[in-house]
């Protein structure tokens, strides 16, 4: 059983650094909320209004900016400088990862146990090397966990001086983590109990994590004032809290059912996993793993948009709650013994998904634009159902007008001539046709959409490129299309 553990901690980490170089695309924000800020080019709702920003540029400067940095220096090309900063994330996750996990869990076996499960679940091999603010939340949550427990031992022990390091450590963690992400507290409220029970117990040594992060968030709120050069002071997650606490702003990106983390991400996190875990199993419900994930489960359940990526911080500490043991529940014994191989085969399926070909076509596509657009302008480019694309790798991406889809189908597009980058999302192929009619009479157009997309297009085209590479999982037309719309690949074309 050892080598066999061994042998899959080995591959893990292999397929690790395999996915973090292939160019899928998990979801927008990963875009959207790092580089398009840093390059300063097409920028999200959350950094328009320089008065009200609700995403500060630290987190992104201190993880993105020195690949960006060391990119330039070494003349990469964006997608280098992307995958450059992937591998990265990628790194830092193992590291951190496998130590906080095995400062947590006390005796090997327990330890070899999670980092196997954390390791192997597709969530890390292939989320967790993406951009995502989710990523970076996994590694400041579990390396908070790792002190707050640390401070429960000294309580348990009844300790007489507690490291001033380790609390200053502390305190600039939380700034940090509350500023990379709001939801970072949910996760660390239930377990910053013993926080204050150290409050009482040591009041003056509680002054310096309080400090610490006073003077964190204030050198923040101060670099973000400069950057994005508010006129005024500005606490981008106070900004955000406020966004997310009304419902009518929540349904601009989607509103789910409050039981949606329960019922339905939570088994997508777990698979096979869901029989050994709380509540069929009650092990570890003491540990500062179990406080953390009820902590963020209930706290994000509360809010009614609920994407599977918001859990990202649980993989590993969910993995620490897995139990093998059938005493407490004899009937699943059978199914125990099979767990292991299920595990492996769902983490297989979903990782191909996922790291492989899940909206993997966008990436390359602009790097073949790159080669196709003229340098003297003149054309327009049309993404139709894709997710919108990270416009900061495209080199002309300064002479584009981004025009996107608006919240009742339309797309605008002005009467004067110009070159324009239009996101399409998932609009009826006949507005396609529509708009790139009228931006033909200004010159080139390029239309980039899935290969099941262009089952709707009944006119002739020419295919300029194409990749096998992408799948698009939101626009299944069985109905009309049959098994045809499973067909994954996306390509660029010019209708004729």
């Amino acid at each position: 059983m050892t080598g066999t553990w061994r042998t899959l901690l080995f591959a893990s980490l292999v397929a690790k650094f395999y996915f973090a170089t292939q160019p899928s695309y998990i979801h927008p924000d990963e875009f959207f909320q790092s580089f398009q800020i840093l390059y300063n080019d097409n920028l999200p709702w959350e950094v328009q209004d320089a008065s009200n920003i609700n995403r500060s540029v630290v987190p992104l400067l201190i993880t993105h900016y020195p690949s960006i940095w060391l990119g330039n220096k070494l003349g990469f090309e964006p997608i280098q400088i992307y995958m450059l900063s992937r591998i990265q994330m990628t790194t830092l996750s193992w590291i951190i990862t496998d130590w906080c996990l095995y400062r947590l869990i006390p005796s090997k076996h327990e330890r070899i146990k999670s980092l196997l499960f954390t390791t192997t679940s597709y969530l890390t091999l292939v989320h967790q090397s993406h951009t995502l603010s989710n990523s970076l939340e996994t590694l400041l949550l579990l390396l908070t966990l790792y002190l707050i427990n640390d401070i429960r031992f000294f309580l348990e022990q009844q300790g007489t001086n507690y490291s001033l390091t380790k609390l200053a450590i502390l305190g600039t963690l939380i700034s940090f983590g509350t500023f990379n992400r709001i939801t970072f507290g949910a996760w660390i409220l239930i377990p910053s109990f013993y926080l204050f029970e150290f409050f009482v117990y040591r009041p003056k040594r509680s002054l310096v994590p309080i400090v610490s992060f006073i003077l964190t968030s204030m050198l923040i709120i101060f670099i973000d004032k400069k950057y994005y050069d508010s006129p005024s002071w500005t606490i981008a997650p106070l900004n955000n809290l406020i966004y997310n606490m009304k419902t009518s702003n929540l349904a601009h990106h989607g509103l789910h059912s409050r039981f949606t983390h329960i019922l339905v991400n939570y088994p997508q996190i777990v698979g096979p996993l869901i029989f050994s875990i709380f509540p069929f199993n009650t092990n570890y419900i003491r540990t500062i793993s179990f406080l953390s994930v009820v902590s963020g489960f209930s706290i994000l359940s509360i809010f009614p948009h609920q994407e599977l990526r918001f859990l990202l911080p649980s993989v590993p500490l969910l993995s620490s709650l897995t139990s093998f043991s059938t005493s407490q529940q004899p009937r699943l014994e059978k199914f125990q013994k099979l767990v292991l191989p299920l595990w492996i085969i769902y983490t297989a399926v979903m990782s191909l998904i996922y790291g492989l070909f899940h909206q993997a076509g966008i990436v390359p596509s602009l790097v073949e634009l790159n080669s196709i657009l003229p340098e003297n302008g003149g054309s327009s480019v049309l993404y139709w159902r894709t997710y919108p694309a990270p416009t900061w790798m495209l080199s002309l991406s300064q002479n584009f007008e981004y025009i996107s889809k608006s919240d009742d189908d339309l797309i605008q597009i002005p009467d004067a001539c110009s070159d324009y980058f239009v996101n399409m999302m998932g609009v009826d192929s006949e507005i396609v046709l529509q708009v790139n009619e009228k931006l033909f009479q200004c010159g080139e157009v390029y239309l980039v959409a899935p290969k099941n997309a262009m089952l709707h297009i009944d006119r002739p085209y020419i295919t300029i490129w194409e990749s096998f590479w992408h799948l698009d999982l939101d626009h299944f037309e069985f109905h009309k299309f049959g098994i045809d719309t499973l067909r994954p690949g996306i390509g660029i074309y010019k209708l004729l």
